[in-house]
C-alpha cells in the first residue's frame, strides 16, 4: 500500500467520527448550559436572609461579645467565652464578603479589634458595597482621634451616598476623643442623619483663627445630633439647616441654640441635655411664630 493510500484512508475514518464527536460536543453544550441556568436559580443561604438580619450577623463578627466571668471560691476565673459568629465556615465568609453588594449598612466596632484590622474591614467591605446604594455607616467605640481621621478617610470613595452617618467613642474610656472641625467632609449631598453623640471640640483648633468660617454642604439632613449648638456651628452647619426636622444637644447655651433655632425653619423636635440657661422654661429661645407646633424635651 503505498503512502497515499495510507494518508487517505486515515483521513476517511476521521471523516466517518467526525459525525459522532459533533454530536456529542453539542450535547455536553446543551448539558452545560443547562447547569449553568440550575445554578443561577439557586438560592445561598446568605442571599436568603433579610437585610437586617445579614447585617446584624456581622455586627457581631465585627465585635465579638466579651469572656463572661464566673466566680469560684478562689477568685473570678473567665469561663469559656459565648459562641461567636466569627467562627462560621471559611465558605460561608467568603460568600457572604462577595455579596456585600446587597447590603447598605455598615456597622464597625473598635471596642475588641485593633484600628489596623478594623481599618482594613470597612475598605474590604466598602469595595464590595456596590457603587448606587445609599451607605449608613455606624463607627463605635472609637477611642483615639487618629481612629476617626483614619475612619473617614476610608469614607472618602463614598461620601456621596452617604445617608446615614453615626460616630460615638467608647464610654468605658474616661477621657472622650475630640473632633477638629475639618475632621468631617465638607461636603455630604445624601447625609440625611449625622450623629456626633457626646464628642467635643479640640480646645487646641480654634475655628476663629481661620481666615473663611468653614460652611458645610448638608442639603438633606433631618436629624442632628451633637454635643451642643457651639460644636454644631463651629464645625460649618449654620447653612444646612433648612431641612433639619430633629436637632439633639448633650449641652445647650442659649444664644448658639437661639442662632440653630433661627437657621432651622422646618424642625419639628427638639431634644436638650444638659441646660445652660439659668430658667430653662423662661430663657428658652422661642422657635417663633412661623414654625410648625413640634416637641420640645428637656433634661435640665
Amino acid at each position: 500500500m503505498s503512502i497515499a493510500s495510507l494518508l487517505r484512508g486515515q483521513i476517511a475514518d476521521i471523516d466517518s467520527r467526525l459525525p459522532a464527536l459533533r454530536q456529542q460536543f453539542a450535547d455536553l453544550e446543551a448539558r452545560q448550559a443547562q447547569l449553568v441556568a440550575q445554578l443561577s436559580e439557586i438560592k445561598y443561604p446568605v442571599l436568603t436572609l433579610p437585610h437586617d438580619v445579614t447585617l446584624c450577623i456581622w455586627s457581631f463578627v465585627m465585635e465579638p461579645w466579651n469572656p463572661v466571668y464566673e466566680y469560684s471560691e478562689s477568685e473570678y476565673v473567665p469561663a469559656q467565652p459565648a459562641p461567636v459568629l466569627a467562627s462560621v465556615c471559611r465558605v460561608w465568609r467568603q460568600l457572604a464578603l462577595s455579596t456585600t453588594e446587597l447590603w447598605s449598612t455598615l456597622i464597625v466596632s473598635w471596642r475588641h479589634t485593633g484600628s489596623r484590622r478594623t481599618i482594613s474591614l470597612v475598605s474590604l467591605l466598602l469595595k464590595r458595597a456596590g457603587s448606587i446604594r445609599p451607605l449608613d455607616v455606624d463607627f463605635r467605640s472609637i477611642r483615639r482621634h487618629k481612629h476617626i481621621q483614619k475612619a473617614l478617610n476610608t469614607l472618602k470613595p463614598v461620601e456621596s451616598r452617604l445617608q446615614r452617618l453615626c460616630i460615638s467613642h467608647d464610654e468605658e474610656e474616661f477621657h472622650s476623643p475630640f473632633l477638629y472641625p475639618h475632621d468631617l467632609p465638607q461636603t455630604l449631598p445624601a447625609l440625611q442623619v449625622l450623629d456626633l453623640g457626646s464628642f467635643r471640640l479640640s480646645t487646641f483648633y480654634d475655628i476663629n483663627e481661620i481666615e473663611t468660617p468653614l460652611a458645610r454642604s448638608t442639603p438633606r439632613l433631618s436629624y442632628l445630633r451633637v454635643e451642643s449648638a457651639h460644636t454644631a456651628l463651629r464645625l460649618g452647619f449654620q447653612s444646612s439647616l433648612s431641612n433639619l426636622v430633629t436637632l439633639v444637644l448633650a449641652r445647650a447655651q442659649s444664644a448658639e441654640t437661639a442662632e440653630m433655632l433661627s437657621a432651622a425653619p422646618r424642625l419639628e423636635t427638639l431634644h436638650l441635655g444638659e441646660c445652660g440657661f439659668e430658667d430653662a422654661e423662661s430663657e428658652f429661645p422661642s422657635p417663633g411664630a412661623s414654625r410648625r407646633r413640634g416637641d420640645l424635651y428637656l433634661a435640665c
